[in-house]
């Protein structure tokens, strides 16, 4: 998902006028970005565009090249359903085969083809491709890709792959070449679950970021995401005394039900997660968190939720992403039964994220009493987050596993 949303592989040998991109993925459902010009103007991010928008903008402009692609495309059959339903896209291709983007447009240019691109093979080719970035002051660097976790509600692990660490010197590099240029104030390391980066190459993920925070240069080093049961002591301790790390963490708890947990396969308790919770704070006292709730997940009962929304009381976050659970057809959790009716999901996100009548505003008030002053919500649809804005820059995170 931030290949195609935040990093940009270099297209300045395609000479077209338009291209629209919809990334269609288990994380955000839709986003699409526009190339005018031969260069990228910006990024739009669309929480819902439909086939009928695409498919008259198409019309006018025959020209146009449409593309999909994202995790969801990568599953075979949602690529051939893709196929056959929409006959005005032109390309079709999984994130196995993202690093090829410029040459499927090439082929298009040459044989003006309605095409399907489908690969079984999980590589790391196209990492050390040249990145054309466009994510402001922040630059995303990929530490590894896959996931070997398999939530119950999770497509990643099934188009995505195993985990599969970069090398070390080749993130390095990408860094070094980042670190020159000033107008990245931060470099984010980017992984499923970063802190599994390097069981495969004999070497660990806090090994990963001392060696980061090395390289010289004017810049700031934060990472996502976190899975609670692989954040270790060691990570937690280099951030608390390096002065180039940020002081953030995006720990997803998704619940705080014990049994939602285990429903979820997160191998985590919510007695687990608060006792990180309390090193984090103990060790980083100023420390930025943030985390990803899911709400409505199969069998989630009234003091399922209620323990989800007391877990927000206790942690007060500085910053909450919330989303209503939405079935992923392949996991476990999409067959489950006890599947919550869309107008309780409904309610339940609100909760969180904006209070309900009366009620005391779960987020807004933790964070009022750290301090903070300049509070806002965003909502995206039924989904969004609260985020209380402190002395640091912090970068857009959306949503993790």
């Amino acid at each position: 998902c931030y290949n195609i949303c935040e990093k940009r592989y270099n297209m300045d040998e395609i000479k077209i006028n338009d291209i629209i991109e919809v990334t269609v993925t288990g994380i955000q459902k839709y986003g699409a970005f526009v190339l005018i010009n031969d260069k990228y103007d910006g990024l739009i991010h669309i929480s819902e565009i439909s086939s009928g928008y695409v498919k008259n903008i198409k019309a006018k402009n025959p020209n146009l090249i449409v593309a999909v692609c994202g995790c969801m495309s990568q599953q075979k059959e949602n690529a051939e359903y893709l196929y056959k339903t929409y006959p005005y896209v032109d390309i079709i291709f999984g994130t196995n085969n993202l690093h090829m983007f410029k040459d499927f447009i090439k082929k298009h240019e040459e044989e003006r083809k309605h095409n399907i691109y489908h690969s079984e093979e999980f590589g790391l080719e196209g990492e050390n491709v040249a990145m054309h970035r466009t994510s402001g002051s922040n630059a995303w660097v990929n530490i590894m890709q896959g996931c070997n976790n398999f939530c119950s509600y999770c497509i990643v692990p099934y188009v995505r792959g195993r985990e599969r660490s970069r090398k070390m010197e080749d993130i390095l590099r990408e860094v070094r070449e980042i670190s020159v240029n000033p107008q990245y104030e931060t470099i984010t390391l980017l992984g499923q679950n970063v802190n599994s980066y390097g069981k495969e190459l004999g070497t660990t993920f806090v090994s990963l970021l001392k060696a980061v925070c090395e390289v010289e240069g004017n810049f700031k080093v934060t990472f996502m995401t976190s899975h609670p049961k692989d954040l270790s002591s060691e990570v937690i301790d280099f951030i608390a005394t390096s002065d180039k790390m940020l002081k953030q963490i995006h720990l997803p708890v998704q619940s705080g039900s014990n049994k939602i947990l285990k429903l979820m396969n997160r191998n985590y308790t919510v007695e687990k997660y608060l006792g990180i919770i309390d090193e984090i704070k103990a060790k980083i006292p100023n420390c930025f968190l943030s985390t990803d709730i899911i709400v409505g997940f199969p069998e989630e009962t009234e003091e399922d939720f209620e323990g989800t929304c007391e877990l927000l009381k206790k942690v007060k976050y500085d910053k909450v992403f919330a989303f209503m659970y939405s079935k992923r057809n392949g996991t476990p959790a999409a067959i489950m039964e006890g599947q919550i009716p869309e107008e309780v999901k409904n309610k339940r996100v609100n909760i969180i994220l904006i209070g309900e009548e009366q009620d005391v505003l779960y987020i807004l008030e933790g964070l009022s009493k750290k301090g903070f002053k300049n509070l806002y919500y965003f909502e995206n649809g039924y989904n969004g987050y609260v985020q209380a804005k402190g002395s640091e820059f912090v970068p857009e995170l959306g949503c993790g596993c």
